[in-house]
C-alpha cells in the first residue's frame, strides 16, 4: 500500500522525467525547497521501479521539515525493502512514520507487511490497528489472514481471507489462500472450490492450477485427473514447488522416468530443507557421466529428508558395488552403527561432512537422485533383499525371550512428532490400535514387543501391568539396537515410520498402516509394495482420517492368518471369565 501524497507532481513530473532532453538533476534540485515536490517526485521513482534513485532523492532532500512529513519517511522504508542492502532495517522508516501520524492504516498495514516473516505475531498486531482505522481494505485482511494462515490458525484466516473478498471479488491471489487454509484443515472439497475460483478469475494463475492439482491429489481417486492442472502449473510458473508438485503426482500414479527427473526440483524448494550440496559440487548428470569419470575418485552421496528414506534408497548401493563404483555415504548419526555394520555393501561412512577432507573434484550426489540417475521405473526397482544382515550375536539386554507359544509381533503407532503435519496424519491412536492385539494375545496367539520410540512410548503406562506386552524404549539408542530387536520377531506393525522400512529391508514381514492420502513411495490402491515384494502388506484408511477402517481390516488379517474368527472366540473367552 502506498502513502496518500500530493499528486498534483505526478502528471508533470513523469513527462520530465521521460523526456531525454530533460535536466533531470536540475530539474530534482528545484524540487527539494518543496516537501510536496520531494514526496511527488520519490513516489514517481517508486512508479518507475527505480528504487536506488528514489531512495537516494529522499535521502539527500532531507531537511527538518520534511521530516515532519509522515509520507517521508513511508516512501524511504518502501524503496529501502526494495535494495539489496541499506544501513537501517526497512521497518525502522515506518516506525518513524507512525510516530509522527500514531494508528494512520497505510503505515501499520506496511509495517505489519515488514515483520510478516520475521516476527508474524508482532505483524498481527499491526495488522489489528490498521484495520482499527480502516476496515475497509482488502489487501490488509487478506495479508493478514496469510499470517494467521501460517501460525497454524487456519479458521480466522479463512475469515479474514473471506472478508478479502468480499471487498474486492477480483483478486485470484486471495482465493487461493483460502483454498490453502481449507486444505490444511483438510477440507479438500471447498478447497478445490477455492482454487477454481482463482481460475476464473484468472485461467493463467499458475499457483492456483498447481494448488488444484495438488488437492486432486489428496483425494486420492482424481491423481490421474490432477495431471493436466499441474502440467498448466509448471507452463504458467516454471517454480521448483510447482516442478515438486508434480513429481509427487507422477511418482505416486507410477510414472516414474518423469516423476524422478521432476522430483530433482525438491533441493530449491526452501519449505522441505533440503540439504545443499557444496558449491564445488559437481553432480553427475547421468550413469555414464559417472562412470566414465577418469579420476576415479569416490561418489559422496547425502543423505536428506526422513531416517527411512535414507533406509529405503540405501538398495542403490548395492548397484554402484555391482558397477565398481566407489562411494561414501554422509550418513545419519542414528543410523551410523546400522549402515556400518548392517548393510550387505562394504563401503564407507560418515555422520558428518567436512569440506575440507573430499576434494572439489568428487563428485557429489543427493541419495533420492540416484533412481534418476539409473532411470528407475516402476518394473526395474532394485529390490535384492535383504539389504541388511545381523553382523553379531544378539547382545544379552536385546534378547527377546521366545513366547510360548503364537507369533511375537512388533509395534510401532507413532511417527516422529517434531514434524506435527506428518505426526498427525500418520500416526495412529494407540487406543484404538491396542486392546484388539491385546485380546490376541490373551488368547496365547502372540506376544506384543513395542519398538516405540520417544515420548510417546510412555503411552503404554496407561496398559500396564500386562504379560502380554513388552516395551523396550529404555533400551534403544539407534536403530542398530532396533535391527536386533526385529530380527527376533516374526511380524512386526508399523505406521509408516522408518521402523517400517528397517524391517522388510531385514527380510521379516511387516503390515504398515498407511493414511488415505499415504505417501507416493506406496503408490495408489495397492495393498502391496513393489519395493517390498512378499514382506509388506498395506493397510489404508478408506477416507481420510479413518483409522477405524483400518483396524478392522487388520481384524480381518488376523482372522485369515489364523483360520479363525477372533472376534468371537475373544467375546466367548470373556462371557467364561470370572
Amino acid at each position: 500500500m502506498l502513502p496518500i501524497s500530493d499528486q498534483s507532481y505526478s502528471e508533470p513530473l513523469f513527462r520530465a522525467l521521460s523526456c531525454p532532453d530533460c535536466d533531470v538533476p536540475s530539474l530534482l534540485a528545484t524540487l527539494k525547497s518543496d516537501p510536496h515536490g520531494v514526496l511527488g517526485a520519490a513516489l514517481l521513482f517508486w512508479r518507475l521501479n527505480r528504487y536506488q534513485d528514489g531512495h537516494n532523492y529522499l535521502r539527500s532532500s532531507y531537511n527538518r521539515i520534511i521530516a515532519l512529513h509522515p509520507d517521508y519517511w513511508m516512501l524511504l522504508g518502501l524503496t529501502s525493502s526494495r535494495l539489496p542492502s541499506s544501513p537501517y532495517p526497512y521497518y525502522y522508516f515506518y516506525q518513524q512514520a507512525l510516530l509522527i501520524a500514531p494508528g494512520r492504516a497505510d503505515i501499520c498495514y506496511n509495517l505489519a507487511n515488514a515483520f510478516r516473516v520475521s516476527d508474524p505475531k508482532k505483524a498481527i498486531n499491526y495488522y489489528r490497528r490498521s484495520l482499527v482505522s480502516d476496515i475497509t481494505q482488502p489487501c490488509c485482511h487478506h495479508n493478514y489472514g496469510i499470517t494467521l494462515h501460517h501460525l497454524g490458525k487456519f479458521l480466522n484466516a479463512i475469515h479474514y481471507l473471506k472478508q478479502s473478498i468480499i471487498l474486492d471479488p477480483c483478486i485470484p491471489d486471495v482465493y487461493c489462500n483460502l483454498g490453502l487454509a481449507y486444505l490444511a484443515l483438510d477440507q479438500v472439497s471447498l478447497s478445490r472450490r477455492c482454487f477454481l475460483a482463482a481460475i476464473s478469475v484468472n485461467a493463467n494463475h499458475g499457483p492456483s492450477h498447481t494448488n488444484l492439482g495438488n488437492a486432486m491429489v489428496r483425494s486420492v481417486d482424481d491423481a490421474e485427473q490432477s495431471l493436466p492442472f499441474l502440467l498448466k502449473g509448471v507452463n504458467l510458473q516454471a517454480t521448483p514447488d510447482a516442478y515438486w508438485n508434480l513429481a509427487l503426482a507422477d511418482l505416486l500414479l507410477g510414472n516414474y522416468v518423469r516423476g524422478w527427473c521432476n522430483y530433482e526440483a525438491r533441493i530449491f524448494c526452501p519449505n522441505l530443507n533440503i540439504p545443499r550440496l557444496p558449491s564445488y559440487a559437481t553432480v553427475p548428470s547421468s550413469l555414464e557421466e559417472l562412470l566414465d569419470d577418469s579420476e576415479n575418485a569416490p561418489l559422496i552421496i547425502w543423505s536428506e529428508q526422513g531416517l527411512g528414506d535414507s533406509i529405503q534408497f540405501s538398495r542403490y548401493f548395492l548397484l554402484l558395488e555391482s558397477l565398481g563404483v566407489d562411494f561414501v555415504f554422509i550418513c545419519p548419526p542414528p543410523l551410523f552403527r546400522l549402515f556400518s555394520n548392517w548393510l550387505v555393501v562394504k563401503c564407507s561412512y560418515v555422520e558428518s561432512f567436512s569440506r575440507d577432507k573430499y576434494s572439489s573434484s568428487r563428485y557429489h550426489i543427493h541419495l533420492l537422485s540416484l533412481p534418476r540417475l539409473f532411470k528407475t521405473d516402476i518394473n526395474s526397482i532394485p529390490n535384492c533383499l535383504p539389504l541388511f544382515k545381523q553382523p553379531t550375536s544378539t547382545p544379552q539386554h536385546l534378547t527377546i525371550n521366545p513366547p510360548p507359544g503364537g507369533l511375537s509381533v512388533g509395534l510401532v503407532w507413532s511417527t516422529n512428532p517434531s514434524n506435527l503435519d506428518m505426526h498427525k496424519n500418520k500416526s495412529i491412536p494407540l487406543q484404538l490400535l491396542l486392546p484388539h492385539l491385546l485380546d490376541i494375545a490373551s488368547l496365547g496367539l502372540i506376544q506384543i514387543h513395542s519398538l516405540q520410540y520417544g515420548l510417546e512410548a510412555n503411552e503404554l503406562s496407561g496398559y500396564q501391568p500386562t504379560d502380554y506386552i513388552t516395551d523396550w524404549s529404555s533400551h534403544l539408542t539407534d536403530f542398530s539396537d532396533t535391527a536386533f530387536l526385529i530380527a527376533q520377531l516374526d511380524l512386526v506393525i508399523s505406521v509408516d515410520t522408518a521402523v517400517a522400512h528397517l524391517t522388510a529391508s531385514l527380510n521379516k514381514p511387516c503390515w504398515l498402516l498407511l493414511p488415505y492420502n499415504a505417501d507416493f513411495r506406496w503408490l495408489r490402491s495397492r495393498n502391496d509394495s513393489p519395493w517390498y515384494p512378499g514382506l509388506m502388506r498395506l493397510f489404508r484408511q478408506t477416507s481420510h482420517g479413518d483409522w477405524t477402517s483400518v483396524v478392522d481390516q487388520l481384524k480381518q488379517a488376523w482372522n485369515d492368518l489364523t483360520l479363525f474368527n477372533l472376534q468371537t472366540l475373544i467375546a466367548s473367552k470373556q462371557v467364561n471369565e470370572p
